[in-house]
């Protein structure tokens, strides 16, 4: 093949590809294409700030975190509490009672 050729041919590739470029660029620049993306940019915009209102952490969600933290703290020390009593009542209760001592004369 001649390398003129394939330049010539690459060339016209390039030629048509930015033709088909440019046709896309004026239609998407029309008013409806324009109207249309903005419509949908700006509802876009509006779900996501909706969104972000929504979801925002506020004074009083901080204090029941804080709160739930609190409880979740005396749970465990309940919990630790009724382990060491439930320990220890145990141990009371496996100790044998004192046997009288037996003198054999």
């Amino acid at each position: 093949m001649n390398k003129d050729y394939i330049r010539k041919h690459v060339y016209g590739i390039q030629k048509e590809g930015s033709g088909a470029l440019a046709t896309a660029a004026t239609s998407i620049a029309s008013g409806t294409s324009l109207y249309l993306m903005a419509l949908l940019a700006s509802s876009g915009i509006a779900a996501g700030w909706v969104g972000a209102k929504m979801t925002a952490k506020g004074d009083q969600d901080i204090d029941t975190v804080k709160k739930e933290y609190e409880n979740e703290r005396l749970k465990a020390d309940l919990g630790y509490l009724k382990t060491k009593t439930e320990s220890e009542y145990d141990a009371f209760k496996r100790q044998e009672d004192p046997k009288a001592a037996r003198v054999i004369a």
